[in-house]
């Protein structure tokens, strides 16, 4: 791949987006102090735009809003690609787009959903992206074999759409900073004054750590919809909102320094007047997140997770980091007990840890593969050893994914926004 280093200058990135019009085909690459940008023209028109903010996260957070990936029978599916991204080099800068790549070609969905949703996952970055400040950055023109295309967007109309939502997202600054931030719920009895049970019910098994972004795919609602219903409550401070967590909060926050204002301040056509901002009370009398409804196709699941660990303290640190309002929780200290109590609950998603007496892990894994009720659950298994022979034994059981001791309450959830699907 020939590269081209642009002479740093100062200014702001959109000013560097004019460097595109001089690329019939190649990759603008855009670097500062933490994080990497990429945009890929193909013939004068977008194909991809990428960065190295956890992009895998981005892909599987999209992915699953895909009927097709939706069901838990695709667990292995999706496995499958979050092995793509471990497997990928640190120089290889499109193992996202070649794993959108590979689930064409392979069969597993279809052209036109995934080139939706690639045009979806490149808007994403572009608004992280114009929102950087001005400054000085390290810009490289890189020109590369073709590209298989999946989308091709037009740069002007796309810009204008950009900026456009970029207003949008600016008319929420300062109460929201960012779309990676993480509502909760504060003073249970204080929303119940404002809103109805079911509503404040419903926000408490929803509001566990997931960012806006995330909770807009578990709701299957666009964030900035998402985000303006939520206002009213950040308002009046029964929602408080936490920083984004690593590598998001590296990302630019929402300033109005940052954007430059569009021509045209008409909404988007997902922005229509019933997702507009609410007031608290008429919030707790609508149909937000279905929380009134009676019809039982819109009540809230609870996901069947059950975690099978020789230590009473690990068991306790999941059940605290998933709670229990969401997820109904199974606890099994004995392992040899283990399987014909998965086969009573018929669980969701099975954590395993790998290190136990009798039966470790792996034989449990093992047991569950082979049985024709089991075989399609998710198994995570949870461990300490971080060794390739470990991953490759973890792999051979049939284990799905692995999660490493210790974890935080980010890698837990990650795990559960991979596996379980509403």
């Amino acid at each position: 791949m020939q590269e081209t280093c642009i002479a740093p200058t100062r200014c702001s990135p959109a000013e560097l987006v004019d460097q595109l019009s001089t690329l019939t085909s190649g990759c603008l690459h855009v670097a500062n102090s933490t994080l990497e940008w990429f945009i890929y023209v193909q013939r004068g028109q977008l194909v991809y735009a990428t960065n190295n903010a956890d992009p895998f996260e981005r892909l599987e957070r999209y992915l699953k809003g895909l009927p097709q990936m939706s069901d838990l029978s695709n667990s292995e599916l999706r496995a499958q690609v979050r092995q793509m991204e471990q497997d990928a080099p640190p120089e290889n800068f499109t193992a996202d787009y070649q794993a959108l790549r590979w689930l064409i070609d392979q069969g597993h969905c279809d052209g036109a959903s995934l080139s939706n949703l690639a045009s979806k996952m490149s808007a994403e970055v572009l608004e992280s992206y114009l929102l950087l400040p001005e400054g000085d950055y390290e810009v490289h023109t890189r020109s590369m074999g073709e590209l298989p295309s999946i989308c091709q967007l037009e740069l002007e109309s796309l810009w204008h759409r950009m900026w456009d939502r970029l207003d949008q997202w600016n008319a929420m600054a300062p109460r929201i900073s960012s779309p990676y931030q993480r509502p909760y719920l504060i003073g249970e009895e204080r929303a119940r004054q404002k809103l109805s049970p079911k509503m404040a019910e419903k926000l408490s098994r929803l509001l566990l750590g997931f960012n806006f972004r995330q909770l807009a795919m578990l709701l299957q609602q666009d964030e900035l919809a998402l985000c303006r219903r939520f206002g009213p409550l950040i308002s009046e401070g029964i929602i408080i909102l936490r920083e984004p967590l690593s590598p998001h909060d590296q990302l630019p926050s929402l300033s109005k320094a940052h954007i430059k204002t569009s021509e045209s301040n008409a909404p988007l056509s997902s922005g229509s007047p019933s997702s507009g901002p609410l007031s608290s009370s008429s919030l707790a009398n609508s149909s937000f997140l279905n929380a009134n409804s009676d019809s039982s196709s819109s009540q809230q699941r609870t996901w069947k997770v059950v975690c099978i660990d020789d230590s009473p303290t690990v068991l306790r640190e999941i059940q605290r980091f998933l709670q229990q309002e969401l997820f109904e929780i199974t606890m099994i200290e004995d392992s040899q007990k283990a399987l014909m109590k998965i086969i009573s609950i018929k669980p969701d998603l099975i954590l395993l840890d790998a290190s136990m007496p009798t039966l470790d892990g792996y034989q449990v894994c093992t047991m569950i593969r082979k049985s024709s009720l089991l075989k399609h659950i998710p198994v995570v298994m949870v461990t300490g050893n971080k060794g390739l022979l470990d991953r490759a034994r973890a792999k051979m059981a049939g284990t799905t994914d692995y999660l490493t001791k210790p974890f935080t309450q980010k890698d837990l959830l990650q795990i559960v926004l991979r596996y379980l699907s509403d």
